[in-house]
């Protein structure tokens, strides 16, 4: 694995993330994966992107699964309304810290500059956020709303998010689009 990930250190180097991704040797292990998804919805004509962080089903989280079929789960949904029609919103998600899973990214805005977040969801279930060092326990909702304010400031919206796969969280993210409180805090 450690020999693996030595193959793309020049392209972990060259990622502008909040943290470096470093390369490091670690004990063999299965991960089930993860990874991340990039939605979009408008809100009232509002361009709303979003990251959606998802680990997939295996040993270590099957109790949290209950009966349902579901083969990964988001874990976390991070959306920015942004300004920058044709910018890259980039990310990373790892499972070199396995059951212990981290993801990073960047959003671009005009009016706020760079929102930077940061994903932690460990074995225990439990989940955090930093999103502009604003920090978030996603234990009280998996779902982040970031809109970025004409004088450069941020407001934040925490809410619940129901257990869905990746396949699932597009069809979700575009619904929330006529939420009226997603569309009054977006406003």
């Amino acid at each position: 694995m450690l020999a693996n990930d030595l193959q793309y250190k020049g392209l972990l180097d060259s990622l502008d993330f909040p943290l470096a991704v470093g390369v490091w040797p670690v004990e063999p292990y299965e991960t089930p994966g993860n990874g991340s998804t990039l939605v979009e919805c408008f809100v009232e004509g509002e361009r709303v992107v979003g990251r959606a962080l998802h680990v997939g089903r295996g040993p270590h989280n099957e109790a949290a699964f209950g009966s349902n079929d579901l083969q990964d789960e988001v874990v976390a949904v991070i959306l920015v309304a942004t300004d920058t029609p044709d910018d890259e919103h980039r990310s990373i998600a790892i499972s070199r810290n396995h059951p212990n899973y981290l993801a990073e990214g960047r959003f671009t805005t005009t009016t706020a500059g760079n929102i930077d977040w940061i994903t932690m969801h460990l074995a225990d279930r439990s989940a955090y956020a930093i999103v502009n060092m604003r920090f978030f326990d996603l234990r009280a909702g998996r779902l982040i709303l970031v809109a970025p304010r004409p004088d450069g400031t941020l407001r934040f919206l925490q809410r619940e998010l129901p257990m869905l796969s990746h396949t699932q969280v597009e069809a979700f993210v575009a619904g929330l689009s006529e939420a009226p409180e997603v569309v009054s805090f977006f406003r």
